[in-house]
């Protein structure tokens, strides 16, 4: 499904997207069970799209961008069956690609090797490193990994992970393309004696190569605070003494992004920014989703490559308090811009979805990626095509494409710009006939004017099977003058 969302007046008309029949990524070559959380990463000609398989662990497959098809396929690690929760990202400067993963105890990753005389034609990936290790309690929870400044001396990559349901915040950081990685907890300020920045949900990070790592998160404030932290490589053993290029010099200083100024001095001087926060009202598990899905999408924040003063965060949310008696789930887009070197201006949240009755269909679990030319790509679970108990056990959902140009920075819904693809085989999934679990994130990743999407699917084959899914994806080719 294609909804545009923009703002008022006319549509820019030199770029738009069209969205490609559903392609099956994999059928997952081992697993009965479950198949979800498709991370993907975009290469200079292929892109690799990692994902869990219940029983199998995570598997690989490889877009070909020349071909537009699913060219290969496979255990990223035989050797380790257990692995769960992937993320990808890409090194411009080698070709490799590096990825992260977790079992119940340990951080894993591996690199990604080309090599066009592998027997899938592409490459290999090195096999799972343990670099951290817990069994005390669920442990490493949900690992992001983004690449940072990439130049011949140095391939910078950062993890954000989670130690524990309830416990701290953990930042991970290679500067060799992922061969050694340097790691702590996060503290907010310079102080290691400072509480660890620690919350009940995951987190994601985000970066543009060469610039500053910001990671987004929900707070346990009641309601729930969207919050964002900002990182500045240190030495961690003489932060006065930074040396970028120096294999020894991984650390990182994290600080709040501020947004609001508050009024007035203190005797010390002017007062800071307050901390930016964006609340929220629901973002458990399967709260008010039908099908009762895990349903916890971390915020997504993306960075906008043609403006390094603006990044827009999208999430789930109910549309009011829970306590008002409201359980439509909608997604929803804060357009964020630097203000200064010391803070950020929020735009009113903006409603992505275009659902005409609002009150009878929900949208969650949202994936974004900024292109090249500035173009703002979002997908979404959505049931409204569908009629349902919003109390059902099981539910059916399709997956909704939406996106707006660059510099409309106020966003409004026209109905005069909904289209609706004809292509019956995008329906994402349909749980009361085969039981599928999305999980909580999909992947969305683009190389030049193609954006490919990637998310849990079922099979239209396996009618027999009622828990077997597959993960699937949608090319979105963007046509026309940026």
């Amino acid at each position: 499904m294609l909804v545009g969302f923009l703002a008022s007046g006319s549509l820019a008309a030199a770029r738009t997207p069209d969205v490609e029949a559903r392609a099956k990524v994999s059928p997952g070559p081992a697993s009965t069970g479950q198949i979800f959380e498709p991370a993907i990463a975009a290469g200079d000609a292929y892109a690799i799209c990692l994902y869990y398989a219940s029983g199998v662990g995570v598997q690989y497959a490889v877009y070909d961008f020349s071909t537009h098809q699913w060219e290969a396929e496979g255990d990223v690690d035989a050797n380790v069956s257990s692995t769960n929760d992937p993320s990808i990202a890409f090194n411009s400067v080698t070709g490799e690609f590096v990825a992260a993963a977790r079992t119940g105890c340990s951080l894993l990753t591996t690199r990604f090797v080309p090599d066009p005389n592998a027997p899938n034609g592409y490459g290999t990936f090195d096999g799972w490193t343990e670099r951290a290790s817990s069994c005390t309690q669920p442990a490493w929870d949900k690992p992001w990994l983004v690449a940072g400044e990439m130049t011949a001396q140095r391939q910078e990559f950062y993890i954000i992970v989670k130690e524990g349901f309830n416990d701290p915040y953990w930042y991970f950081r290679s500067i060799d393309g992922g061969v050694h990685w340097s790691a702590d907890k996060i503290y907010l300020g310079t102080n290691p004696d400072n509480v660890p920045q620690t919350s009940t949900f995951g987190a994601q990070i985000a970066v543009l190569d060469g610039g500053a790592p910001y990671f987004t998160y929900y707070t346990d404030d009641s309601p729930p605070l969207i919050r964002i932290l900002e990182g500045t490589d240190i030495d961690p053993a003489d932060p006065n003494n930074y040396d970028p290029n120096d294999p020894a010099d991984v650390g990182v200083r994290w600080a709040q992004v501020r947004g609001v100024v508050e009024a007035g001095d203190s005797p010390d001087g002017p007062i800071l920014p307050a901390p930016l926060s964006i609340p929220v009202h629901a973002v458990t598990h399967g709260t008010y989703i039908p099908g009762n899905v895990a349903g916890k999408s971390v915020p997504q924040l993306a960075l906008d490559p043609t403006n390094e003063d603006r990044m827009y965060l999208v999430y789930q949310d109910t549309v009011a308090a829970s306590g008002d008696g409201s359980t439509d789930v909608d997604v929803f887009l804060h357009v964020l811009e630097r203000n200064g070197a010391a803070r950020w201006d929020a735009s009113a949240r903006i409603r992505v979805n275009n659902d005409p009755n609002e009150a009878e269909s929900d949208q969650f679990i949202p994936s974004i990626a900024v292109d090249y030319a500035g173009y703002v790509n979002i997908t979404f679970y959505d049931d409204r095509d569908f009629t349902q108990d919003d109390s059902a056990s099981l539910g059916k959902f399709n997956l909704y494409f939406a996106w707006c140009p660059p510099d409309e920075v106020v966003f409004s819904y026209s109905p005069r710009n909904v289209e609706r693809v004809a292509n019956p085989a995008v329906t994402a999934l349909d749980q009361t006939v085969y039981n599928v679990d999305p999980h909580e994130y999909n992947g969305i990743a683009w190389l030049g004017d193609d954006v490919v999407c990637t998310y849990t699917g079922t099979d239209p084959n396996a009618q027999t099977d009622p828990y077997k899914s597959v993960i699937s994806s949608s090319r979105v080719v963007w046509t026309g003058t940026p």
